[in-house]
């Protein structure tokens, strides 16, 4: 995606709601806006959680708040999440650094599915992954029709914000969609692939769409989608995406740290660039985990943080001036616990909004 995105993108899932405590699909936009379907109190939680989380990220990359936008579902689950983590980083969710934008509301699934028991979501994914152009039902979306608009959506923001912090607040299989689109189109080679809408209808195809399962969230889950600019081409196979979660500390796992960093070294030795989306997915490690390199940040533990901006994050805002120092992985790095040269690169990114 090379000089494609001019703006840093994260996403969120929902936190826990109602519909998800009480197994219910929720997917009509009718339902979804009432009340009564918004976060259960485990949800909040997992939105404040998030919201902490992203304020840590926001600092450990000097990112200052003017710079964040958040973009959510006009659901009320979603709503509620924005809602909640918009507190934590002391932002009106009435202000200018937040939008509805409706196209990243849930998939709808049709009227057969709408109010039925969340088991149903197995006969969904069943016929996604035989035909992602089939809709569900007559009236329901099918993947390629979510496509449609949540690149509607990236050229929206894309078009009225420049140099920002995005965060996408929305659904599990628009998200999970989302992520399949851009690995594609991040994996296209050549910059003449033309602009953001013409590179993904060249990936809408059954072989790319039927995949989006891969990138499934947990409910409160906050993932870095990260873009290739500042990357090296060599190390378009090496992990791409940083998967956080609020759910799950180490220390109350048990599980032994050693055991987790082998298996990652294990899993990207083998191509595996989604990391652990699992019952893990939020690994605390030591402070004094440093990078050999000298990175005042150093690569802790294993979370395989990687992020990357573009050239068009300039200083276009007298909001805020901010330089910000982009760790971007070196060609000799094979793993997340490799012993590899971390350069800082500096760029001016404040926020413009058009």
């Amino acid at each position: 995606m090379e000089g494609l995105m001019r703006n840093r993108y994260w996403i969120l899932r929902h936190g826990k709601s109602i519909p998800n405590e009480t197994g219910l699909i929720v997917s009509s936009m009718e339902n979804g806006k009432l009340e009564k379907y918004k976060l259960a109190s485990e949800g909040i939680k997992q939105a404040q959680l998030a919201g902490e989380l992203f304020l840590k990220e926001l600092k450990e990359n000097d990112i200052p708040l003017e710079n964040v936008r958040i973009c959510y579902s006009p659901f009320s689950r979603t709503t509620h999440t924005a809602e909640v983590v918009a507190s934590v980083l002391n932002l009106s969710l009435d202000g200018p650094q937040c939008k509805i934008v409706e196209d990243l509301r849930e998939r709808y699934f049709g009227h057969s599915f709408e109010l039925r028991s969340h088991e149903k979501y197995s006969e969904i994914w069943d016929l996604d992954e035989k035909d992602p152009f089939m809709k569900p039902e007559e009236d329901g979306e099918s993947v390629a029709d979510v496509v449609s608009r949540l690149t509607s959506a990236l050229v929206q923001i894309e078009s009225e914000f420049q140099g920002c912090t995005i965060l996408i607040v929305s659904h599990g299989d628009p998200l999970q969609i989302l992520q399949t689109i851009l690995n594609a189109v991040r994996e296209q080679v050549g910059p003449d692939g033309g602009d953001l809408a013409s590179r993904v209808e060249k990936i809408k195809v059954p072989s790319v769409l039927s995949q989006h399962r891969k990138h499934a969230l947990e409910t409160g889950q906050l993932r870095a989608v990260v873009k290739d600019k500042d990357v090296n081409s060599s190390q378009a196979g090496s992990v791409n995406q940083v998967d956080k979660s609020v759910n799950i500390e180490l220390e109350e796992t048990g599980i032994d740290k050693e055991e987790i960093q082998v298996g990652l070294e294990d899993m990207v030795k083998n191509g595996d660039t989604e990391g652990v989306n699992g019952d893990i997915t939020k690994i605390v490690a030591d402070e004094g985990d440093k990078d050999k390199s000298g990175d005042s940040e150093g690569i802790r533990g294993v979370t395989n943080k990687v992020v990357t901006t573009d050239e068009a994050d300039q200083c276009k805002s007298p909001l805020a001036t901010n330089n910000v120092e982009i760790p971007v992985v070196d060609d000799q790095c094979k793993s997340p616990m490799a012993e590899c040269n971390v350069p800082e690169q500096v760029n001016g990114s404040d926020c413009k909004t058009k």
